[in-house]
């Protein structure tokens, strides 16, 4: 469950404030998915996209959490001259259903191939939606992650992981 950080009590980056403008802000530290690709832990900030007029006190909002990430073997597995490691924030929509849309990346490298990479990664995840009382809801999250990539052959590229299921359609 997930208690919201309230706009006159909360201290959270200016950057994700002026997202958030208004609305009841909700943080959670999500531990590092323990996958090649990934250097730690997620920080999200997240907000309903529309609130419940009629809701009284006693809502209860559950965070929406990583629960998937699809293979990447179709995408450039070798994307040359890409840092070491970065930490990049995202600003997306995750919606009833689980699935990542509108991604853009807010803060990481200026170099446009480390950002489309870092985009597909990012689209590449489905989460268990968020919930109030118990039904899904769309969301608008801001979510930091730490990439870590690694050297291959005298390139750098992200090590592809590959997950059950089907691709997102």
């Amino acid at each position: 469950m997930s208690v919201p950080l309230r706009p006159s009590s909360r201290v959270i980056p200016a950057a994700i404030e002026a997202r958030f403008s208004r609305r009841n802000v909700y943080t959670l530290i999500i531990p590092g998915p323990g996958i090649p690709g990934y250097g730690g832990d997620w920080v999200m900030w997240f907000a309903e996209r529309e609130t419940d007029s009629d809701a009284q006190g006693g809502v209860r909002v559950y965070a929406p959490l990583p629960a998937r990430k699809y293979d990447l073997a179709d995408r450039d597995p070798d994307p040359r001259g890409l840092p070491g490691s970065a930490s990049v924030q995202f600003a997306t929509v995750i919606d009833k259903a689980g699935h990542v849309s509108s991604a853009t990346v807010l803060r990481g490298s200026d170099d446009a191939a480390f950002r489309q990479r870092a985009l597909q990664e990012m689209e590449s995840w489905e989460f268990k939606p968020a919930l109030r009382n118990g039904v899904p809801m769309d969301v608008d999250a801001v979510v930091e992650i730490p990439f870590r990539f690694q050297s291959v052959g005298g390139a750098t590229r992200v090590t592809p992981t590959r997950c059950p299921g089907k691709p997102l359609s």
